[in-house]
């Protein structure tokens, strides 16, 4: 295990990006958002970029056939932005009253799906859904993974992730309780089965692909620890790992290379840190 702390105090929230040469690190504090890049030898620097975001979303970075993009949320309406061309673009839909993006998008046949949460007009409940693009920068809706009133939840949070030929959602409940769910897709997102429980309750919870597995990351603040599950179908888990904390989290992502699991920490404290996992 390798930590590298993010040179900025006062860090709410992150999203990351990792590959074979650099990693790239999103941050929101306070209302501004800051970017950070760092190469193999992990010596940081930060980026200009004039992004603020005024609610509590946090950032998604992602990189997409043309470059590295930040989805961010103008009061609940989320937007894709072009880092390097300085383009942004709302990402509307008729089926959302509003909407945030919580996770990285996946890639499937003829384009690329992204994660959302929001409230579907004629509900009160947040509820996770999907949108999809064929170029990367202009958005729009596909499907619901689940509405929250059919199961008397609140399901704030969804992560996607691709096995073999299939879509798994890893969603999360926000209220009542914080439990952890999968959805399967074998349509490209047009379709998603019936939530299934993992059995695993946590937060901010975070899946990646790693090898021909999935590894899922959550938050277990009853013992103070981050723990990691893997599955080969995306329905069956089994605990792999556990790691103790000395401090309360507030948000956690992941990005997974070839070789290694990037994740990005960020503490109750305002401090935040890099933290390289062999799963």
């Amino acid at each position: 295990m390798r930590r590298i702390a993010i040179p900025e105090r006062g860090i709410s929230g992150l999203s990351l990006l990792a590959d074979e040469k650099k990693l790239l690190v999103a941050a929101k504090n306070g209302r501004k958002v800051l970017l950070f890049e760092t190469d193999e030898g992990f010596s940081w620097r930060k980026q200009p970029l004039d992004v603020y975001c005024r609610d509590s979303v946090v950032p998604v970075v992602w990189r997409n056939g043309d470059g590295e993009c930040l989805f961010a949320s103008r009061n609940y309406t989320p937007y894709v932005l072009d880092i390097n061309r300085r383009f942004s673009k709302e990402i509307r839909s008729p089926f959302f009253k509003r909407a945030v993006v919580t996770g990285q998008p996946v890639s499937v046949e003829s384009g690329y799906l992204v994660p959302v949460c929001g409230v579907p007009y004629g509900c009160r409940l947040v509820s996770p859904g999907v949108m999809f693009s064929e170029n990367g920068k202009d958005y729009r809706f596909r499907s619901f993974i689940s509405i929250s009133e059919d199961f008397g939840m609140v399901f704030g949070s969804a992560k996607l992730a691709k096995l073999q030929d299939n879509v798994v959602a890893v969603v999360e409940s926000t209220f009542p309780y914080r439990l952890i769910f999968t959805s399967l897709s074998r349509d490209g997102g047009k379709s998603w089965s019936r939530l299934r429980f993992t059995g695993i309750s946590g937060l901010y919870s975070v899946v990646c692909p790693v090898g021909d597995r999935l590894v899922l990351l959550c938050y277990d603040r009853d013992t103070s620890c981050i723990k990691a599950y893997d599955s080969r179908d995306g329905e069956r888990w089994r605990l792999i790992s556990s790691w103790p904390v000395e401090q309360e989290l507030s948000h956690m992502e992941a990005s997974a290379s070839s070789r290694e699991l990037v994740l990005g920490v960020a503490y109750s404290s305002g401090e935040a840190e890099v933290v390289q996992l062999a799963v």
